[in-house]
Parts: structure tokens; sequence; C-alpha cells
């Protein structure tokens, strides 16, 4: 059930020996704040041989090829898809999962050979860099790391990157990302996460700079996917730059005129043209949406 190389246009992201979509389950019993702690020795704690796997072909043809992997392992069961749709560079996966433990943790590792010392991260409105190695205390005191959409590893002219729909905890390595898919801690819920999930991730190597990959939009496609409907067409709010992202369109809170929220993605400085369908009066305004300056009418 595991993903042994990884080659994009010759190119390969994987050395031998390397592995991703490795499933590893930790025992996790914290002593104070237990669904809010994560000591640093946490890892050590892992358990060995409870991962029975079988794995199956569920579609080859033209259009898409697809595997299913079945999990059993302790008091739980996962089912995951590995999905290559033809001519696509993302391996997506699928996960299905029954969780029933308690003080464990599960994670799911990618190992790669794209290997900078920093890990880039989504945040609200942006990324962050955070260490990628342990080789000072204060890259060891960042073992685990949160994230919204997307995290990745990026060299100069290519990268790894890994997006998700709802897995928002990860630790990094030299070369290594490993997403954090569930816990169960007891306190203060002490049924917390029992039941079964849903989510998905996709494994994306780029080569090229990273303002250049498309890795933003593509995990925004991942979690807001397109929604098709039958009905007259009219125009839309839109934005025609690959560096601005639209992240929120809403009603205004005094119920006068739409909010746009939007920030410039990448780090660079780019000029964007939005279109309106109409629009009497355009204002710049803060967070709470109290108007400043006008822009134009």
């Amino acid at each position: 059930g595991e993903v042994t190389a990884l080659t994009l246009d010759g190119m390969a992201f994987m050395d031998p020996g390397e592995r991703m979509n490795t499933w590893m389950i930790y025992r996790q019993v914290e002593s104070v704040y237990d669904a809010w702690e994560m000591s640093e020795d946490c890892p050590r704690d892992r358990i060995q041989d409870v991962m029975k796997t079988q794995v199956s072909v569920e579609a080859t043809d033209a259009s898409q090829a697809c595997l299913r992997i079945t999990r059993s392992f302790l008091h739980s069961a996962a089912v995951q898809r590995l999905i290559l749709d033809a001519g696509a560079t993302s391996l997506c996966v699928e996960n299905r999962i029954d969780w029933h433990e308690r003080h464990t943790m599960l994670k799911v590792r990618m190992q790669t050979n794209v290997r900078p010392r920093e890990a880039l991260h989504e945040i609200p409105f942006g990324s962050i860099l955070r260490p990628a190695h342990r080789s000072d205390s204060h890259a060891r005191a960042q073992y685990e790391v949160c994230q919204q959409k997307y995290s990745a590893l990026v060299e100069s002219a290519r990268g790894l990157a890994i997006l998700n729909d709802g897995i928002y905890g990860l630790s990094t390595g030299r070369g290594e990302l490993s997403l954090t898919m569930l816990r169960s801690p007891l306190v203060p819920d002490d049924s917390c996460d029992i039941g079964e999930h849903e989510m998905t991730f996709v494994i994306e190597p780029f080569q090229g700079a990273w303002k250049d990959s498309g890795v933003i939009r593509h995990a925004y496609e991942l979690n807001a996917p397109l929604f098709i409907f039958r009905g007259c067409a009219k125009a839309q709010t839109g934005i025609a730059c690959d560096g601005a992202m639209l992240e929120t369109v809403k009603p205004a809170e005094d119920g006068h005129g739409l909010i746009l929220r939007m920030y410039e993605c990448t780090g660079s400085t780019v000029n964007a043209v939005i279109q309106f369908p109409s629009c009497r009066q355009l204002f710049r305004c803060r967070m709470d949406e109290r108007k400043s300056n006008a822009l134009g009418e």
C-alpha cells in the first residue's frame, strides 16, 4: 500500500528505499491537557506490526487508474483509493477511516529527495516557513506544526506539495512530510474522533519556481470544487491574475453591497484585474467591514 517511486517529466522525486503513504500508529498518552498536547518524544512510541493490508485494482482504463487499499489495525479499519487521472501530474488519495482507538495517533508519512531546510505551510491569507530539520533546539521545538490547505518542500527549481481537505496537523523532517490524520485523547472528551472519517490528500510534485507551480490554486480547487448548475449564465465577480486569490465573496454585514477579500499568494508584487457584474462604488475596508477610502465609481 505504499508508493515506492514518483517521477515527473523524467525527474525522480524519491530515492531508492524511500516510501510515501506509509501509515504509522503511535501510542500517545499525555499527562496534562490530553487533547491539546503532543509530546516531543511521542514518535518514539510507535506500535509496530499491527497493520494488515490488502491491495486491489479498482479501475484501469484510458481515463483513470485507481488502486483500492483496505487496512485493518488495532480496533479500526480504513479504505484508501489512490487515483491517477489521465494527464494528471498529481496523485489523489481518498481515505475513509472507521476509528475506534484510545490514546493513539495515526500519521501518514511521505519521504522525498526534495530536502530544503524549511517547509512552506499555508496559514490564513498566506504561508509561513518553518524548519524541516532537527539541527537545533529551535527547530526541534517545532516537531508538530499546523497547516491549512497545503504544505510543501520547495527547492529553487522543483518541489513537492501535499494538499489536503481537512488535515491540519503535520510534522516535517529533512525530505519528509507526515500528516497527522487522527488522534484519540480521552480528556476532555473520551469519545473524541471516534467513528467514521473521510479525508483526502493529494501528492503533487512540480518543476519550476514555486510561484508558477499552481499548487495554491489546486489546493483551493480541492477544498472548494466546482459545482455545475443548470440555468442562465450571468456575469460573475472574478479576478484575472495567477498571483492573486479571490478568497471570499460575501454579503456585507450591514446588508449593503458585497465584500471581496483578496490577497497576493506567492510573495510577489502583481497587477490584478477585478471584474464586477455591476458596481456603483468601490471602497477599501477593514476586516470589520468599516469603510475607509473610496477607490472609484
